[in-house]
């Protein structure tokens, strides 16, 4: 009798487990074909930015971080990687990258890789990512990253707010060798700038306080610091482009229009008693930011022949 009732338990017990397993193993086989109907495997490979750093000091060049994922189907070349204004249609390609991309960069199936790139290209012009930074502070860009069989990968990114506001100060009335130039690093500025560099044009200069070639000078958020550039002529020109370049990456340009003297020919006359002399009357207008210094006059014949004569003041 014992025997028979610790028969029939162990029936019931192995009964109970085998209803249990059936339930789970339906359960699972129910779940299986019901999340499937919602989780497809992609049929294409779909990259994913995953990272975008940006160094305020030191912008010669930033990092993405780009993904394939596991699920991914394939293995995939990049073949491109662009910058664009948030609300800007212009595409600004990467042309110098590391590792390089010229000839597609292979990322297999659950890798990823970092990407330094550091020279862009505008039209049939290139630029340092520095330089990019330097025109358009502050702004929200778009990072896309085009790949082999697979649609663009894109995320957004916020470029540095460094600014340097210009003034130069080329005055005729207290000399053509001698001009100013004067920056101002933005309080709003994320970081303190290093000036290493100042390039007038084509202006040559033979000294400048502070020198900032022998000792590369601090420009502080907030601060305004005035270079005095000594022993450099810039009389013939009437337009420069003037670069500031910073040990942080930084380039800065502004074209300078040149505070210029007015002055025109308004009559010339001939005396035939006087033959050894004529008159030109020369008008320097009211606008003009200086005297006219008339030094010598100079006439061309009808056959092409030169003269050159000195002058004075009636």
């Amino acid at each position: 009798m014992g025997l028979l009732n610790h028969v029939k338990g162990i029936s019931t017990i192995a009964l109970i487990l085998l209803v249990l397993i059936s339930a789970l193993m339906g359960g699972i086989i129910s779940y299986a074909f019901t999340i499937a109907y919602y989780i497809k495997i992609p049929k294409e490979t779909t990259l994913a930015i995953t990272n975008i750093y940006i160094n305020p000091r030191n912008v010669r060049s930033f990092i993405i971080e780009v993904l394939n994922p596991s699920y991914s189907p394939n293995d995939t070349n990049i073949t491109r990687i662009a910058l664009s204004l948030k609300n800007g249609t212009q595409l600004y390609d990467v042309v110098e990258t590391n590792p390089p991309i010229r000839n597609g960069l292979r990322i297999q199936k659950g890798e990823s890789v970092n990407i330094t790139c550091s020279t862009i290209k505008k039209d049939n012009m290139t630029m340092t990512f520095g330089e990019f930074i330097s025109a358009f502070p502050g702004e929200a860009i778009l990072v896309h990253v085009f790949a082999e069989g697979s649609p663009a990968a894109n995320v957004e990114a916020f470029l540095p707010y460094v600014k340097v506001e210009i003034t130069a100060d080329f005055n005729p009335r207290v000399s053509f060798k001698k001009f100013n130039i004067t920056l101002t690093n933005s309080p709003l500025s994320e970081v303190d700038l290093t000036i290493t560099d100042i390039i007038p044009g084509l202006i040559a200069f033979e000294e400048v306080d502070p020198n900032f070639k022998s000792t590369h000078v601090v420009l502080l958020r907030n601060e305004t610091v005035c270079f005095k550039f000594y022993n450099g002529s810039w009389r013939e020109f009437a337009q420069i482009t003037l670069e500031i370049r910073t040990e942080e990456g930084y380039v800065f340009r502004k074209e300078i229009t040149m505070k210029t003297v007015h002055a025109v020919i308004q009559a010339v006359s001939f005396d035939e008693n006087q033959t050894d002399r004529f008159n030109v009357e020369v008008y320097n207008f009211a606008e003009s930011v200086n005297t006219v210094n008339v030094e010598r006059i100079e006439c061309v014949l009808e056959n092409g022949t030169k003269l050159s004569f000195e002058c004075y003041s009636a």
